[in-house]
């Protein structure tokens, strides 16, 4: 478990230009297992979508409301299987950065072991992605 002001700290190492909410909703989190969420939470936000009829990109669910979706179907499914006494919450969040020679994106971030390792995922496949130093350094925007 990770208790809100480890997680406000590494959040602000990470993304220093970034705009954070002033404090992370929940007192303690828990990593996210790389496993579970390949396995386990892509199978179900790819169920979730389909159930949802947003297969596609579409202008009324673009990147932003993708990660937004990604997120909350993370919380909900680790929720559904969290033990009593596990973390209130799972470090899952979503980010707005800079692409690369392109405009601005929204994708989903997860904090991974107790470093807190960030590791990042496209909502829209969904699958695990790699940011490059430039495009971290650009992240404005970061919800826990």
């Amino acid at each position: 478990m990770i208790d809100a002001i480890a997680i406000k700290l590494r959040l602000r190492e990470l993304y220093p230009n970034a705009v954070t909410p002033p404090w992370p909703a929940d007192a303690t989190y828990q990593p996210a297992d790389p496993s579970w969420v390949s396995g386990k939470l892509f199978g179900a936000y790819r169920r979730l979508m389909f159930w949802a009829g947003l297969t596609r990109w579409k202008t009324t669910h673009d990147c932003d409301n993708k990660s937004r979706t990604f997120m909350c179907a993370a919380l909900a499914c680790w929720g559904a299987h969290a033990k009593p006494r596990d973390a209130e919450s799972l470090c899952v969040g979503r980010i707005s950065y800079k692409v690369d020679g392109r405009g601005w994106h929204s994708i989903n971030v997860m904090l991974v072991g107790q470093e807190m390792r960030p590791v990042y995922i496209e909502p829209q496949g969904p699958r695990f992605v790699h940011l490059s130093e430039s495009e971290v350094a650009s992240v404005r925007f970061v919800e826990m």
